[in-house]
């Protein structure tokens, strides 16, 4: 083997290392499934007073201790959450793009509900698992967490995900205590289509964990998501057990890159 092609192995092996040592530690993959659409939020019905998603986090108040608590980014900023009738602009909104998650090890998440907007559905949010292969929805394991109008705000409830799975968070859209109209955190099992239009669920890194917000209304011929608020139901903040946030994966696409280039590396030679 020529110097030349030593040096270029070393150097996709060097970059495949880094890459798994920023990562080694992480136990929980956010995956975007190539979503790289900012989706815009709106005012509700109701207007700026009850419904809107900047002004619910900002003025947030601890349901427990009654306290102002803002939720703000992981740096103390208010959220940009992609407003437009605020003027914000959605691609430079604080939008996360996560519509899964990958465990490679058992693992138990912490979920707070945090409350809600305007809205009277009594919605059910929960999550569902599958192996790595499954695309059906029918063959997902579905488990409800939090019921709106039962559960109290402040509400925290565990779960656990076994190793190797792939894991998402679902809507059930006024089902009441049963589970009907199920949106879905991967936009293409949604039941109102599978474009970036229909993404129910927006995520943020905040200063206290993962924040998921929904908005529980079906496309309409306006071309929104009903009011699309994503206030409808504040669904929470995800964690590990115990309120450790759960990281960004930033190095993914630097593992990808490392494994790009050995592939072509092994290819030429």
């Amino acid at each position: 083997m020529s110097a030349r092609h030593t040096s270029r192995l070393l150097a996709a092996g060097l970059v495949l290392a880094a890459a798994m040592a920023g990562t080694a530690g992480a136990k929980t993959i956010l995956d975007t499934k190539g979503d790289t659409t900012y989706d815009r939020v709106y005012f509700g019905y109701a207007g700026r007073a009850r419904e809107s998603l900047s002004d619910v986090l900002a003025g947030y108040t601890d349901p427990v201790t009654g306290l102002p608590s803002p939720i703000t980014n992981p740096v103390g900023a208010l959220i940009v959450v992609g407003n437009v009738d605020l003027g914000e602009d959605p691609a430079a909104s604080d939008q996360t793009q996560a519509q899964r998650f990958f465990t490679n090890t058992d693992q138990s998440y912490e979920l707070t509900y945090l409350g809600l907007g305007y809205a009277s559905y009594l919605n059910i949010m929960g999550y569902y698992t599958y192996e790595p292969g499954e695309s059906n929805p029918a063959d997902f394991d579905y488990v409800p967490l939090i019921t709106q109008g039962v559960d109290d705000p402040g509400t925290k409830v565990t779960f656990d995900v076994t190793a190797d799975h792939y894991f998402g968070l679902y809507l059930s859209a006024d089902g009441g205590r049963s589970e009907r109209n199920r949106f879905f955190s991967e936009n293409a099992y949604n039941p109102d289509g599978a474009g970036a239009e229909t993404d129910h669920m927006l995520a943020f890194h905040t200063n206290r964990g993962l924040l998921i917000a929904w908005e529980d209304l079906p496309l309409g011929c306006n071309g929104k998501l009903g009011d699309q608020d994503y206030e409808d139901m504040i669904g929470g903040l995800l964690t590990y057990l115990g309120g450790k946030p759960i990281p960004e994966p930033a190095t993914i696409a630097l593992i990808g890159a490392g494994l790009g280039l050995t592939a072509i590396w092994r290819r030429r030679h």
